[in-house]
């Protein structure tokens, strides 16, 4: 039987190979541990926290295990955080498959040990039972939704993915209750401020109790935007065979939408129903990446995904200052490493460009010279590899300076 450490190594490892899977991740014993289980979206905040601890091991100055802390660090970042293959990493780093799997074993025993320790396991272990005992009662006494809107960072939802998710979740119900279900919405629709754990309740709850009243019947759903608003409507109807409308008790979903600054309206007929649910959009912040690599586009893509930025691509330098003319974007990443032309040098023309000239722009490059950088106009460096964490970080100060109105 394993030990309480050895089951914790056995669960974090089971995490990190899961950690872009969002139904698993909120099933693991970690949430427990980590304190995350009165969170609506644990399975987020718990990928949250193991990207941060990844980055806990990154050398800082001084540091006298530089050199090992470097390696175990390199090893997660690529194989966890950045998805590459054992094969891609083995021959990024020289080294046999056989001794890559036991380089990042050892790796992933320093995180544990890290978060072992960081965390008080060794007490929250003995305990787990009656933390989950408390947890239990916590739920069904009830619990305020304020935490949710307490990160506006956290608190966007990309509609699309969501709605696609949930048409999949309620199939059992469709079948159960013989509804004819069509839904459409606009490809590519904003993000919402809205925590995309509070939206997909929100969806749950109504478009179930829809599919409970028209029950042999046909149920719709329409999404428009207008004006910085998406507005959901669900409608529901069924045969007038005389049969009483299901009750529903949707205080708490009201109490949801309120949160966020939207509202509810429904309207009921002979055999009709109609939701229409109105939420605010999360303006979109265009981010021009100048970067010759496509890997690297698709890989901040996914860093973006489901926040209100949006990374568009210029692998040829001489393209970006189109770019800046057809889609206005707000910040500029920009790598140095380039052929045709050297990334100090667009630098410069950005800087002289009259629709670049006061944008933020990020050096993102393998190149340690910051100091060059900042020297030359940048407002902020990241050294490649870069890890989602730092990449948004740095995207929401520059955002939250460029609106301050602050230099």
């Amino acid at each position: 039987m394993m030990n309480s450490s050895d089951r914790f190594f056995h669960d974090l490892r089971s995490a990190l190979n899961h950690l872009y899977d969002p139904e698993y991740l909120a099933k693991s014993p970690l949430i427990h541990l980590f304190g995350l289980q009165a969170r609506y979206d644990r399975a987020a905040a718990l990928q949250q926290c193991l990207i941060k601890a990844i980055e806990t091991l990154r050398p800082r100055p001084g540091d006298l295990l530089a050199e090992h802390n470097q390696q175990a660090y390199d090893l997660l970042l690529y194989r966890y955080i950045q998805r590459l293959t054992q094969e891609e990493m083995a021959h990024q780093f020289g080294i046999s498959e056989r001794q890559l799997r036991r380089d990042q074993n050892r790796a992933v025993q320093l995180l544990a040990a890290r978060l072992w320790e960081q965390y008080g396991l060794e007490q929250k272990l003995a305990t787990a039972n009656n933390l989950a005992h408390v947890e239990q009662s916590k739920v069904a006494g009830g619990e305020s939704f304020e935490w949710l809107v307490q990160d506006p960072t956290e608190c966007l939802t990309d509609p699309n993915q969501t709605f696609v998710t949930v048409i999949e979740l309620i199939q059992p119900l469709v079948e159960r209750y013989g509804v004819r279900l069509d839904w459409s919405a606009p490809a590519d629709l904003p993000p919402l401020s809205v925590h995309p754990i509070a939206f997909r309740q929100i969806v749950i709850a109504l478009l179930g109790h829809a599919l409970q009243c028209a029950a042999r019947g046909w149920c719709a759903v329409r999404i428009s935007e207008k004006a910085n608003v998406l507005t959901f409507e669900i409608t529901a109807q069924w045969p007038n065979d005389g049969r009483a409308l299901a009750s529903a008790d949707l205080k708490e979903v009201e109490d949801l939408i309120e949160l966020f600054r939207g509202h509810l309206i429904c309207s009921l007929g002979q055999n009709v129903l109609d939701y229409r649910i109105a939420l605010p959009i999360c303006n979109r912040w265009p981010v021009l990446l100048i970067d010759d690599n496509p890997d690297i586009f698709q890989l901040f893509q996914r860093y973006v995904a489901g926040t209100r930025y949006q990374v568009i691509s210029a692998q040829e330098p001489g393209r970006a200052l189109d770019l800046l003319e057809t889609h206005s974007p707000r910040m500029i990443v920009l790598d140095v490493m380039m052929p045709h032309m050297d990334g100090w040098e667009l630098l410069g023309k950005l800087r002289r460009h009259p629709l670049a000239g006061r944008l933020p722009i990020v050096v993102c490059t393998i190149m340690n010279q910051p100091e060059l950088a900042y020297a030359l106009g940048a407002n902020a460096f990241l050294r490649k590899p870069v890890t989602q964490t730092a990449f948004l970080e740095t995207l929401e100060r520059l955002a939250a300076s460029t609106q301050s109105g602050a230099s």
